[in-house]
């Protein structure tokens, strides 16, 4: 999972705002995540879920459940899912 344009929130708020931010998405994906995979800070705003032995439509219901839950967090952030 990447946050995009997240260095905006960094130029416009600043860090300590950023890497508040970027600590409740972490949390929240770790709370929701535990019962379904791992979870790992990958990079800056990049996040690794790992969803092994699960059905393609088991991991469509788990992103949906995951970035309406970032959603809740940062309404106006761009992201992408690579599967």
């Amino acid at each position: 999972l990447d946050l995009d344009y997240f260095k905006v929130i960094n130029h416009n708020y600043g860090f300590k705002v950023g890497d508040q931010l970027l600590n409740l998405v972490g949390k929240r994906l770790k709370d929701l995540s535990l019962e379904y995979s791992d979870l790992i800070r990958w990079g800056g705003e990049e996040f690794l879920i790992l969803l092994q032995g699960r059905s393609s439509e088991e991991i469509k219901e788990i992103s949906d459940v995951l970035l309406k839950a970032i959603l809740t967090i940062l309404p106006n952030i761009y992201f992408h899912l690579n599967n």
